[in-house]
């Protein structure tokens, strides 16, 4: 199984459940090189349940086992050819495959790391919808890989100004609306460290005091939730001053994180967005989110 401990060996972090929770058929797969440094074979390294449902295979008929044998040499040989340069030359690209009864289905193959593809496929007939879903997947496996390159590679980099383009990433990645990371400083005074709010930025002078913006968020976070998705249809009480906080950022569905810092007397917030229904805003990406939060951690923290 790609667990944690395999995902930490190949990455340096471990998203085993967002990898597992995907609503796509998802596949992880590594090239198996011949004595000559030639790509002749590869292997399965984990797939998600969809992947079984939809292929109609149990993870234990595949894993860890070369494709050669479940295949002739002219089908291996095509699909060497088709992920090579996906590998090598660190591409995408779309395709079609096929179940047992000949089932189609779209794919997109991409690289997260050295030696390794990804295959996330869905039915024809879902395609539009799934598409966005795999382009979102893809990109954000980029971000995850590019952050932890960033940020435990290059020391040089600022907080202040990382935060800001790790949450204009992370929102585009998902086509959300709205991130934010609020800190306090010694004092305990509160402030915004980095935002992404595109076309609304005159507004961030009002959402400085996250704790008078999220009351009902903030207890929730002080009870020990750590990190949740939240609607707007969830908050019970329908005067608290939640609703109007979501009201002038024009949003529907949120995730907060808490966050602690050493250069912050209490705990800040970390919010993303979206101000409509989104595929991919859920419980399929927690995972994804809570490393960014992670991340984000890792920068305040590495030099304290």
């Amino acid at each position: 199984m790609f667990d944690g401990k395999t995902m930490h060996m190949h990455w340096g972090h471990d998203f085993s459940a967002f990898f597992h929770a995907l609503p796509c058929g998802a596949a992880l797969h590594a090239l198996v090189y011949n004595s000559k440094g030639e790509p002749d074979d590869y292997v399965t390294l984990d797939v998600n349940s969809a992947f079984e449902e939809k292929m109609k295979l149990r993870r234990n008929q595949i894993l860890s086992r070369p494709a050669s044998e479940r295949m002739s040499s002219d089908e291996l040989r095509h699909w060497l050819d088709l992920f090579t340069p996906v590998v090598q030359n660190d591409i995408h690209t779309h395709f079609d495959m096929y179940d047992k009864d000949g089932r189609r289905y779209k794919a997109l193959a991409s690289s997260p790391g050295r030696n390794l593809f990804l295959i996330f496929f869905s039915e024809s007939g879902e395609y539009r919808d799934e598409f966005r879903v795999m382009e979102m997947m893809r990109n954000s496996y980029s971000v995850l890989n590019d952050l932890h390159l960033r940020i435990f590679q290059d020391r040089s980099i600022r907080p202040d100004i990382e935060t800001g383009i790790i949450l204009e990433r992370v929102c585009r990645s998902l086509d959300l609306d709205f991130g934010a990371l609020w800190l306090s400083d010694s004092n305990g005074n509160h402030y915004i460290v980095n935002s992404f709010f595109p076309g609304r930025e005159s507004e961030l002078d009002e959402l400085q005091r996250y704790p008078r913006l999220f009351p009902c968020v903030m207890d929730k976070l002080m009870h020990g939730s750590g990190s949740f998705f939240i609607s707007r249809g969830m908050f019970l009480d329908r005067h608290c001053q939640d609703l109007q906080t979501l009201d002038r950022l024009g949003v529907q569905h949120l995730f907060f994180a808490d966050i602690h810092v050493p250069s912050s007397k209490t705990p800040g917030i970390v919010c993303f967005a979206s101000s409509r229904d989104n595929s991919l805003f859920g419980h399929s990406t927690k995972g994804y989110l809570d490393l960014v939060v992670l991340y984000l951690v890792s920068l305040f923290s590495r030099n304290s």
